[in-house]
């Protein structure tokens, strides 16, 4: 892990020990939440001075002032059972929240804190909120609702197979090392995606035509996606019906 400004011994061992593929996205999610200037391709910056010097003094000016500020490290938690009533919105002044085991509960999980959370082990809840922010799971997950939002610039990853009732995204990207079993599946902006196979009763996807319709209670006057009436719906502890 040469690459990430982490110099957390017990993370690094912790992410030897994952599959390969959750190892990569983390550590890009890493990169990604925390830029590591040190590691700014050579080559890139040379043909940059080439073919685009207004650019590359530009972009140089920017590296120095970067340089000058203070370096942050990265806080993580490592976070246990002992934790009965731990909520994963609360962050422990953490960047990275390492829940080791299975984590099981009967209520919703909201994680909107623009950080990665990890789960080492299995994930059951009711609904599964992931607003701008990483989830990776190394296990599987039952939930009725899993929902992503990011501005497609974050992801949910899970090593194992998913069980819900719905699978939805608004700008996030899913990805499932296994099998994906639920009765509807909705993309709107993004996608959710099987390493192995997908099941679903009905599946919606915004820039495909289908014969299956996003239900009058989740889309707003214009017949679009509304965020706040599908999370509004799924909290409401009411039978419902996603898509028609």
């Amino acid at each position: 892990h040469k690459k990430m400004n982490i110099k957390d011994k017990q993370f690094e061992a912790f992410l030897d020990n994952l599959p390969n593929s959750l190892q990569d996205s983390i550590e890009g999610a890493i990169d990604f939440l925390k830029p590591n200037i040190d590691v700014i391709d050579e080559d890139f910056l040379k043909m940059l001075n080439e073919t685009n010097p207004e650019f590359y003094e530009t972009m140089k000016k920017g590296m120095l002032e970067l340089e000058k500020q203070p370096k942050q490290d990265i806080k993580i938690k490592f976070i246990n059972r002992e934790f009965k009533d731990f909520e994963f919105l609360n962050t422990q002044e953490a960047d990275i929240i390492v829940w080791e085991g299975n984590y099981i509960t009967d209520t919703d999980i909201l994680i909107n804190t623009s950080k990665i959370v990890i789960v080492d082990g299995n994930l059951t809840c009711n609904n599964l909120i992931v607003n701008d922010a990483y989830l990776f799971v190394n296990g599987n997950v039952n939930c009725t609702v899993l929902f992503g939002a990011s501005g497609n610039d974050k992801m949910t990853q899970i090593t194992q197979d998913i069980n819900a009732k719905s699978i939805v995204e608004n700008g996030h990207y899913t990805f499932v090392d296994g099998g994906i079993y639920a009765e509807e599946i909705i993309m709107i902006h993004n996608e959710i995606k099987s390493n192995k196979e997908v099941k679903a009763n009905q599946i919606f996807e915004s820039n495909v035509e289908s014969k299956n319709k996003l239900t009058i209670e989740i889309v707003d006057n214009n017949g679009f996606f509304d965020e706040g009436k599908f999370i509004s719906l799924i909290t409401s502890n009411q039978d419902y019906k996603l898509l028609k």
